[in-house]
């Protein structure tokens, strides 16, 4: 009784973090012109809170989750495209022209993608089943993905555009949150559940950052 509480809280705060993030973001961007940028980036929070949800709805219901792939790992897979999508369609021809110069920026961007996949190694090589083997990999290739571009962009120079600046904070929690995801979902199939639930809080506490960071920045954009 008392490991399935923990659980539910584990699904639950996440999906209250998140849920109040998106939440605050409509209400800040509802019938307000902002870029698709800042739109994209709340799909993909919102997609993480009903990934959540489902988490939790299947605890009081069912009294936990399945032992085996569920649409509630679909929230954080679909999260991370979101934001991928929204560096690298709406963002990175912006502040990236391909100039020779900038190249160390996009090899020490790399580090990021590089770190997603040294953290899925102890999962990998644990006694986890294949399934979740493959799982953990899965969810870590949009996180990969994102991490770069959140990178990329948060160490880039401004070259005096202004909006780079504006949502560097932004990129560096981005990039903050994709951590998390990633060393939640080891811990959890590696069975450290402590570790787990920290990392849950933590992502819980990003997704408000996160928005809140994108907010400030697209109105620094504007100034």
């Amino acid at each position: 009784m008392e490991n399935n509480i923990v659980s539910i809280v584990q699904e639950l705060l996440p999906f209250l973090g998140a849920g109040f993030a998106f939440i605050w973001g409509i209400a800040k961007y509802y019938k307000r012109k902002v870029a698709l940028y800042v739109n994209l980036i709340l799909c993909g929070i919102g997609c993480f809170a009903l990934g959540k949800l489902f988490g939790a709805v299947s605890f009081l219901t069912a009294g936990g989750l399945p032992e085996h792939f569920h649409v509630g790992y679909l929230g954080t897979f679909g999260c991370f495209l979101f934001i991928f999508s929204a560096n690298l369609g709406q963002m990175d021809s912006l502040i990236d022209d391909g100039d020779k110069a900038m190249a160390r920026y996009r090899m020490l961007s790399l580090g990021a993608p590089l770190l997603m996949i040294a953290l899925t190694i102890p999962a990998i090589c644990s006694h986890a089943s294949l399934e979740m083997k493959i799982i953990t990999i899965a969810m870590a290739i949009p996180a990969a993905l994102s991490s770069y571009y959140n990178v990329k962009h948060g160490i880039f120079p401004d070259m005096g555009f202004g909006f780079v600046k504006a949502i560097r904070t932004y990129n560096m929690s981005a990039f903050v949150m994709a951590v998390i995801c990633t060393v939640c979902q080891v811990t959890d199939v590696m069975g450290l559940k402590a570790i787990s639930l920290i990392s849950d809080i933590l992502a819980a506490v990003m997704c408000i950052v996160m928005i809140m960071c994108a907010e400030r920045g697209t109105r620094l954009w504007k100034m």
